[in-house]
């Protein structure tokens, strides 16, 4: 998924920097969304695991039997 289109789901980078406690401007810098905000950001935008870093999360939970 596009990083773009997470932190829009998200509310826009300025709200999601205030939940995660980043400059807006850093989250505009994102090409994904680094390991250590998918946990936060997966719960901020309902949006799975393996959509936000796919790298680390390649399968989907019902893929990864």
């Amino acid at each position: 998924m596009d990083v773009k289109e997470i932190v829009s789901r998200a509310g826009g980078p300025v709200k999601l920097g205030k939940e995660i406690n980043l400059s807006h401007s850093a989250i505009s810098c994102w090409t994904r969304v680094p390991l250590r905000h998918c946990r936060k950001v997966s719960d901020l935008t309902g949006i799975p695991l393996h959509e936000l870093n796919p790298e680390i999360w390649p399968l989907a939970p019902s893929e990864a039997a």
